[in-house]
């Protein structure tokens, strides 16, 4: 009942906000749970966690700034930010609001750890850690409460359990599913958000669109995943002219040639212009040999490849 209670929990609140007071909630009810996030934003440096009490929304003085968390220890003031998809850091602005306090970032995608806050978390690596502090947690009760929570999070959070796929299996669309949407939200420079307005399913193709931003700040419309007919099985980003008159254009002038992962892409019908896998890395997909890491890592480099080549035509 209670795994149950949280996953459509997730489904119903799934929002920043709405992952931020639950996580409120659990700090302020299980001591348990408070050391485990605490130390894991900020290390094993605080002495007495149970007298560490957690403010929620604390604004800045000059009333600019609203943080989700703040807890005073040890004479410091700690500051944390959750994430989740949002790309507004608000590195500048905390830093200038909230001046001596140390600020923790946890998000559910990767940052460049060189230009942000010194302490820098993922909540995909904190569902890790907390199943592993479950298991040595001694109050039944709050073992299942706790299972629970990492089910919401599974689901607020887009986090996906690691299991192996092959391109060219119909069982295998889910995982492929959530491995675009992963890649495409963890891009390195933050460029690349999903696009639920437009549907990225349609007869003999599966994937999904997403919005990529250049430094210009122009947004483009771009299509991600597999054919599923007979006749073609192959790994795609698309880019639909009708929708980025712009870098279509720039594409076709570039005359762009085979990359480390795609073959020369090629415009269909002066309507859609593609990126396609290499047949190599194709095969190594639909291998069932080739472990999930690595089939990942082949999609994601793919994904970047393309993006890199798309931002340098229209810079």
């Amino acid at each position: 009942m209670i795994i149950e209670f949280f996953e459509l929990l997730s489904e119903k609140y799934y929002k920043e906000n709405d992952l931020s007071n639950i996580v409120w909630i659990l700090c302020s009810t299980s001591l348990n749970f408070r050391a485990v996030f605490l130390k894991f934003i900020f290390g094993d440096i605080f002495d007495r966690i149970e007298l560490i009490n957690i403010e929620r929304e604390f604004i800045s003085e000059n009333n600019n700034s609203r943080v989700d968390f703040k807890f005073e220890s040890q004479n410091k003031t700690y500051l944390i930010e959750n994430k989740i998809y949002d790309r507004n850091y608000h590195y500048d602005e905390y830093l200038k609001n909230y001046p001596n306090c140390e600020i923790g970032f946890i998000s559910n995608y990767r940052v460049n750890e060189k230009i942000f806050y010194k302490y820098i978390r993922t909540w995909e690596d904190f569902y890790h850690h907390l199943e592993t502090q479950i298991e040595i947690i001694d109050d039944d009760i709050e073992k299942k409460v706790l299972a629970g929570f990492l089910n919401f999070l599974k689901g607020v959070c887009s986090i996906m359990n690691v299991k192996n796929f092959s391109l060219n299996k119909i069982s295998s669309l889910e995982t492929f599913h959530s491995v675009i949407e992963k890649i495409i939200n963890s891009h390195e420079d933050g460029l690349c958000e999903l696009y639920g307005k437009a549907k990225g399913i349609e007869k003999y193709r599966s994937g999904t669109y997403f919005t990529l931003i250049n430094g210009k700040k122009e947004t483009y419309y771009l299509w991600f995943g597999i054919y599923t007919a007979d006749w073609c099985q192959y790994l795609y980003i698309g880019i639909r002219r009708d929708w980025n008159e712009k870098l279509y254009q720039k594409l076709i002038s570039a005359n762009i040639q085979e990359g480390e992962y795609y073959n020369k892409p090629y415009d269909e019908d002066d309507s859609w212009f593609w990126f396609e896998i290499k047949s190599d890395y194709l095969e190594k997909l639909n291998n069932d040999s080739i472990i999930f890491q690595d089939k990942y890592a082949i999609m994601n480099c793919f994904f970047n490849e393309i993006i890199t080549c798309c931002l340098n035509s229209v810079k």
